[in-house]
């Protein structure tokens, strides 16, 4: 859930060597909740999309971003994947 991720960025902070780097890869959207997973359809996986401005409002106060790419997906959902490095 959305309401996690500064403790999560907070975390990160104290496990990452100064200048260390996080991959982190999100569909982009506004949802939040349980959707049939697309690669075993009866089992559902709890999902959270965020926006490219939102992901990068969590992070700005302690890291930049050094890597950003949108891929398009056959599905029609967008995948925004980030390398971010701790300032």
């Amino acid at each position: 859930p959305k309401e996690r991720i500064p403790l999560l960025i907070q975390k990160w902070k104290k496990l990452l060597k100064p200048k260390g780097i996080v991959w982190i890869m999100v569909k982009e959207g506004n949802k939040e909740g349980f959707e049939i997973d697309e690669d075993n359809p009866s089992h559902q996986r709890w999902m959270t999309y965020f926006t490219n401005s939102e992901i990068k409002s969590y992070f700005a106060e302690d890291f930049q971003v050094i890597y950003e790419l949108s891929q398009p997906m056959p599905s029609g959902k967008v995948w925004i994947k980030y390398l971010f490095r701790l300032k």
